[in-house]
């Protein structure tokens, strides 16, 4: 609404939100102090714009709110940030009033827990348990994140979501700890399982947000959505509206689908859309196609044109539901689509013939649609050519792609990887994700659990924790509270090991435990064959054990028929009594080269003869030798320690002229310190070729 002033000397235009009938009325209990600083009302009055939900708006600091003024409205939202006192007696009394009556409440608040439990001045545990359903657990969570529920209908899907009173110090964050009452259940836990925020549903509706006020939300989408969500779940109308992607054919209608969950009698159901920006929009009754479905179609537009759309939904009750607005463009596509990896980049591998059967994945998303034949996995090895494979869609935008190679790379070779899509526009846009490079290397960090947790799979309690770890993260059996009872439960890592080429390996892990009985255990176990049958290679029954180094050695697993090797972790316990569980940090995976192929000859023959610095230097366990020689020759590497003497030859034999690499490896025997390596190469030319070079050992 535009309000305009004309007269002598004055011009002056107001503009403003004005509701259409509005079902919702928007209480803002925010303080007046630091000019209003703390005023939230912006956020939620763009929120509800963003949703188109029509809504009346007073502020408490102006207004007293009585029961009369509520009962106008089916729904009431009031927000009170951290305002004091939240909940005056006679705010509480027209709450009580209003929800006495069957009205629909969404409150919240980061201290009305504490207010009314613990203040003093304004405490009320009967309105706090009997009204908002809600028993006060603590003041403080000293948690930042919330985690939706599985299936409810407010949070499902909304796996974590970061929680800041904004403007507020990071000292004054304070998320009540709730639990619900007389049936109250959890729409939001914290990490470690106790309740931020409540919703019941009985002789009246409410959702309470105990972990602060709703601006606390601080990712806007998400925010949004449960906005959207708690309307929806009051009004009894859920929808869901169809993005319609934009389009170059003008010539060709456009077919809208509305999907709408409810048990409520429908009056009409119709779609509004709009072609130029200005009112009135065009209007079309939607077809009810049966089992929730909806259905109009927009006619179509010419070229450049953009189209916004959205439906209404009017109950035989009168509940009325505007779904948010949507739009999508006719014309010549000039948008690229957006890319995101979702797998973890590759770092150093010992799977020297490529990472296939274990898949990288990527999601794709477009204004129009995506090219499957052009969604692209791209890699290639060191300065050699590129190679591409078609990606598999594996639902919603997700695509997934392996690759592999037909020969072995050598120890210090480089892989880069990267993602491609076009879409089916007519320009074929394209967009390239970033490039990842890995080293083949004789130690491979399967997993420090700084990384998302995309790389294991397993029993649904297994995931990060912050409680212990040597890191940021370790990897827990129970990230939240102690493991249950008469348990088996495992975490599997995806990626297989190919140990083919290997004559020797072993697996270390940090481990810290605190186990209830010496029947609880830890079992480290093995598999080579994909998975299907388990070997047990390490079990720890100690009740506590602090962050230590385990060492498994799995040389019984390498070999030429070893190329599909699985690890897990796996924790089995009794039915006598519980704790804390196991935590597992900095997991790596270390191998010795197969002695036929200790020494990996190259492709190209080298001018002279040479002998480059080892890689990785400083070094642990292992590290790579790469030489170069331009005549056949007779060769011994050796290694020597400090006082000259050989700890280890790594080659003493007749070789043709070409470019290799060995790989040495201190076998865990050797200390930390300083080590030489010497190649004398005896050419059939008659030359000699001596060379020394310094490398690290560090533990």
């Amino acid at each position: 609404m535009e309000l305009n002033f004309t007269g002598t000397g004055v011009d002056q235009t107001i503009t403003f939100q004005l509701g259409i009938a509005p079902q919702l009325l928007f209480v803002a209990d925010f303080e007046e102090a630091n000019d209003g600083e703390f005023d939230f009302s912006s956020i939620y009055r763009d929120d509800f714009s963003d949703r188109n939900i029509a809504f009346d708006y007073v502020h408490r600091i102006n207004t007293e709110i009585t029961y009369e003024m509520l009962s106008d409205y089916k729904i009431v939202v009031w927000a009170c940030e951290w305002n004091f006192p939240s909940l005056t007696a006679s705010d509480r009394a027209a709450i009580a009033q209003y929800l006495d009556n069957g009205g629909s409440l969404f409150t919240s608040g980061q201290d009305i827990g504490w207010e009314l439990n613990e203040s003093g001045d304004n405490v009320d545990v009967d309105f706090f348990e009997n009204y908002l359903k809600a028993s006060y657990i603590a003041d403080d969570a000293g948690e930042s994140s919330i985690f939706g529920i599985d299936g409810d209908p407010i949070s499902n899907g909304i796996t974590e979501t970061p929680i800041f009173q904004i403007r507020r110090a990071s000292s004054s964050q304070y998320p009540d700890e709730i639990e619900g009452l007389d049936g109250a259940v959890p729409v939001f836990n914290y990490n470690k399982g106790t309740a931020g925020a409540i919703r019941y549903d009985g002789d009246y509706q409410l959702v309470y947000f105990g972990f602060g006020g709703y601006e606390a939300l601080t990712d806007d989408d998400d925010r949004r959505l449960i906005m959207k969500r708690i309307i929806n779940w009051f009004s009894g109308i859920d929808y869901d509206l169809e993005d319609v992607m934009d389009t170059e054919e003008t010539e060709t209608d456009i077919d809208v689908t509305l999907t709408v969950n409810t048990e409520t009698t429908l009056n009409t159901v119709r779609l509004f859309y709009d072609t130029d920006g200005e009112v009135p929009y065009e209007s079309i009754d939607m077809t009810n196609d049966g089992g929730g479905v909806y259905t109009a179609t927009i006619p179509g537009q010419p070229e450049g044109t953009d189209v916004m759309y959205f439906a209404n939904i009017v109950a035989a009750g009168g509940d009325n539901v505007l779904t948010e607005s949507k739009s999508f463009y006719v014309g010549a596509d000039l948008v690229a689509p957006q890319v995101n990896v979702v797998s973890n980049p590759l770092r150093n591998s010992i799977n020297r013939y490529g990472i296939d059967p274990y898949e990288l994945t990527a999601e794709f998303t477009d204004n129009f649609a995506i090219d499957p034949a052009e969604a692209l996995l791209n890699y290639w090895v060191n300065d050699e050519s590129l190679n591409s494979e078609v990606l598999t869609n594996i639902g919603d935008d997700l695509y997934s792609g392996s690759f592999s190679f037909e020969q072995p790379l050598n120890f210090g070779d480089q892989v880069s990887y990267y993602f491609s899509a076009s879409d089916v526009s007519s320009n074929a846009n394209t967009t390239v994700s970033d490039t990842v490079t890995y080293t083949i290397d004789s130690t491979q960090v399967v997993d420090d659990f700084e990384l998302p947790f995309f790389d294991w799979t397993g029993d649904a309690n297994w995931g990060l924790s912050t409680t212990s770890k040597t890191g940021s993260y370790s990897l827990s059996d129970s990230p939240i509270g102690s493991y249950e009872n008469n348990s088996n439960t495992w975490v599997m890592y995806n990626m297989p090991f190919d140990l083919s080429l290997y004559k020797a390996g072993e697996i270390s892990y940090q481990l810290r435990t605190q186990l209830s009985s010496s029947a609880d255990s830890l079992l480290f176990e093995i598999s080579s064959d994909g998975g299907s049958s388990w070997t047990t290679l390490d079990a720890v029954t100690q009740n506590f054990i602090f962050f230590t180094k385990r060492t498994v050695d799995i040389s019984e697993y390498t070999g030429a028929e070893f190329n599909d090797v699985r690890i897990r972790f796996r924790l089995s316990t009794d039915s006598d009594g519980n704790a804390d569980g196991v935590y597992i940090d900095d997991v790596v995976i270390s191998v010795s080269p197969d002695g036929a192929s200790s020494v990996e000859a190259g492709d190209q023959i080298p001018k002279t003869f040479e002998l480059s610095q080892n890689y990785p230097n400083p070094f642990n366990p292992s590290t790579t030798i790469k030489f170069g020689l331009p005549v056949n020759a007779d060769v011994n590497i050796s290694v020597y320690n400090i006082l000259g003497q050989v700890v280890e030859v790594l080659a003493d034999e007749r070789m043709n002229a070409g470019s290799y690499s060995v790989s040495f490896d201190s076998k865990n025997t050797l200390s930390s310190g300083i080590y030489f390596y010497r190649i004398n190469a005896q050419g059939i030319d008659g030359k000699n070729f001596v060379d020394t070079k310094k490398m690290i050992l560090i533990k």
